[in-house]
């Protein structure tokens, strides 16, 4: 913490300022920085350092020399409002407005990790242009979640390459958590590893994607997804776990739902397939039985136990599942023709599906 106005600031150091008045001018003297800055970075700590923009021009994290960046993530993070912008460098892209430019004056944060990290820029990285603080540049396939309430709202990016992995990777970006905000957290998961920037292979039958959540208020918050036209005509269902309710998010594309403050859930994923087959009813009330990708799902408002069982067509049972609520999810079938028999009381429904 600083309190002397007359101490010097360090080059190349990030600093956090909080004023209680509006609109502070603040100023600076001393020389403009022109020459080759070599911030301090170890892994100690909690492995985050905020570095500081201390040339008088922007600065381009892809600029292709004048940056010495090793042993540490190829991303960075912006704090913007309650929650924090973020660009990755391998797959170009950002969330939460995020952008390869930093501003100046401007402070970033990195993620050291590896054991001896270097970091330096010179004269190369700057800009000679003027660039706004935070603007992103289209993606291709990306398909972009909005979590908000009152308000405010953040943001995770869901991406297909086929250079990066499922598992985490450069491909990926950590999400950097912000507290005491009130604020919604949005995130995906890369195996174990909460992403604020994830990216896959390629879109596939029957794949799904886990959303977290972590609020801080309780309250009626609001999912917006953007880019589901871009999944190459995949049907994207939304399954809340919590409601036992499936959203067609190609019809609607905004989701409305309670949450109490949560430190995080897998309440919710999304699930990818090419062809949605619903057929309807039984005595007691309507049931949908479709597939989505290599997912089997009985949907029934009136579903409140029974079971599922699944039959190739020799007749011989593959599978069964208890029904506990009006959502049932048999994930994982191959190829195939499947008699589907629902039991719930003294009724029962057969129906035959296609997974392909």
């Amino acid at each position: 913490r600083i309190t002397d106005p007359n101490a010097d600031l360090t080059k190349g150091v990030g600093y956090s300022y909080k004023s209680s008045v509006d609109n502070r001018v603040v100023t600076f003297t001393g020389t403009l920085t022109n020459s080759t800055l070599t911030p301090t970075v170890s892994q100690t700590g909690n492995n985050w350092f905020l570095i500081g923009n201390s040339y008088p021009s922007s600065i381009d994290f892809e600029a292709g020399t004048g940056w010495t960046w090793t042993g540490i993530y190829p991303s960075i993070w912006v704090r913007t409002n309650g929650t924090f912008a973020s660009y990755n460098t391998e797959v170009h892209a950002g969330g939460n407005g995020g952008t390869q430019y930093v501003s100046p004056m401007q402070s970033y944060w990195v993620y050291v990790d590896a054991a001896t990290p270097s970091l330096g820029m010179d004269n190369q990285v700057r800009l000679h242009t003027t660039t706004g603080f935070l603007k992103s540049e289209p993606i291709l396939k990306d398909l972009r979640i909005f979590a908000t309430i009152n308000g405010n709202s953040d943001e995770t990016v869901v991406l297909f390459n086929e250079e990066a992995s499922n598992a985490f990777d450069d491909y990926d970006t950590p999400n950097k958590l912000a507290t005491g905000t009130g604020y919604p957290q949005v995130y995906t998961y890369a195996g174990n590893q909460i992403t604020g920037i994830n990216t896959f292979t390629e879109i596939t039958e029957g794949f799904n994607l886990s959303i977290g959540l972590r609020t801080e208020i309780a309250g009626n918050y609001t999912f917006n997804f953007n880019g589901v036209e871009k999944m190459d005509g995949y049907i994207l269902l939304l399954e809340d776990k919590l409601t036992h309710s499936i959203t067609n998010l190609n019809q609607e594309p905004e989701y409305t739902f309670y949450s109490d403050v949560t430190e995080g859930t897998n309440r919710f994923s999304i699930h990818f397939g090419k062809d949605v087959t619903s057929i309807t009813s039984v005595t007691n009330g309507l049931i949908n039985i479709f597939s989505t990708g290599k997912n089997l799902v009985v949907k029934g408002e009136n579903l409140n136990c029974g079971s599922v069982e699944v039959y190739n067509v020799l007749g011989q049972k593959m599978m069964s599942r208890t029904i506990n609520g009006p959502i049932t999810v048999i994930e994982g079938l191959s190829n195939g023709c499947y008699i589907v028999k629902v039991t719930s009381g003294t009724e029962s429904n057969t129906r035959k599906i296609f997974i392909k």
